[in-house]
């Protein structure tokens, strides 16, 4: 919504959000000056995680033990296992390969409910753009994984930043990584590398946005209630994050 010729006022449809959360978005958006705006991706514009999801559409199609080999690397380094899952997901494949595989896969998890887009953060996202924010998706997914979807949302595919992998002379993802990978403190370093400054805000929803959360003036938790991280709710909490609950 706007004045006929003057600025968006800053409104947020009530959806799911908790009622001081809302207010305290629609507060940041008229007081504060534009600045940079980061979200996570996995668990946070979306339920679910696109890459997981991927990852266990492979194993049903072609059942090789993926995903629990996946699980047991999370277990013993999650960091070293999310990196191995960027590099196997678009190895040897183009970007236009990747792009219509996640399309494929991310249609029909959303069909049986296995992934579902937040219309709040969503709009969110519109509202700050339309404010003049400059608003970026880091996430420890592939870049190329979350391009397509981020679009659907308003974001330019240059404003994802992921696990990247380098593209060979003909074009198809080489089995290794660029660094740093966009996990913990490597997500504030690329987002400040390539945006320009850390966040003003920055929204998230697991201890691997702690970084990226802890540089931004203005925090969102999207708590995952039982499947979250009851270290970082205690922290949002005693540093006074806004902690939105309830999400499915």
């Amino acid at each position: 919504m706007s004045d006929r010729f003057g600025a968006p006022r800053p409104s947020l449809t009530p959806g799911r959000w908790d009622p001081a959360i809302r207010a305290g978005l629609e507060a940041m958006l008229a007081s504060e000056a534009p600045g940079i705006a980061a979200f996570d991706w996995d668990e946070t514009c979306i339920r679910g995680d696109i890459s997981e999801t991927w990852l266990a559409a492979l194993d049903a199609a072609q059942p090789t033990g993926r995903v629990d080999a996946y699980e047991a690397g999370c277990a013993a380094d999650k960091r070293a296992a999310y990196i191995q899952l960027a590099i196997d997901l678009v190895r040897d494949r183009t970007e236009r390969e990747v792009r219509a595989a996640v399309l494929d896969v991310a249609e029909r998890a959303v069909a049986d409910g296995r992934i579902a887009f937040r219309s709040e953060i969503r709009e969110l996202i519109w509202a700050l753009q339309r404010h003049g924010w400059s608003v970026w998706v880091v996430t420890a997914s592939p870049t190329a994984v979350v391009q397509p979807l981020a679009e659907t949302y308003g974001i330019h595919p240059h404003r994802v930043l992921g696990m990247q992998s380098p593209l060979s002379a003909d074009g198809r993802y080489l089995p290794r990584l660029n660094e740093p990978a966009t996990f913990r403190e490597g997500k504030r370093s690329v987002l400040t590398d390539h945006a320009g400054g850390p966040p003003t805000f920055a929204a998230g929803d697991s201890e691997g946005d702690l970084w990226m959360l802890s540089a931004a003036r203005y925090r969102l938790l999207v708590d995952r209630g039982p499947r979250g991280d009851p270290a970082l709710r205690a922290r949002a909490t005693a540093e006074g994050w806004w902690i939105q609950h309830g999400w499915t």
